[in-house]
């Protein structure tokens, strides 16, 4: 992955953990809420490595 695709993914990650936050505000089930939070948490592990590779 060269460093504009690197780029291109880090953005398309920074929007995704956006829309997840977005969805969590919006929920109303805890089932949701948790399988929500779980998305988050390896969308964020993503962007550390994104960042990590960045750097």
């Amino acid at each position: 992955m060269n460093r504009e695709e690197l780029n291109k993914a880090m953005e398309q990650t920074i929007n995704d953990i956006s829309e997840v936050k977005r969805q969590i505000a919006g929920a109303t089930e805890s089932q949701e809420i948790e399988r929500l939070e779980g998305k988050l948490k390896e969308l964020e592990a993503l962007q550390l490595w994104q960042i990590e590779k960045l750097g």
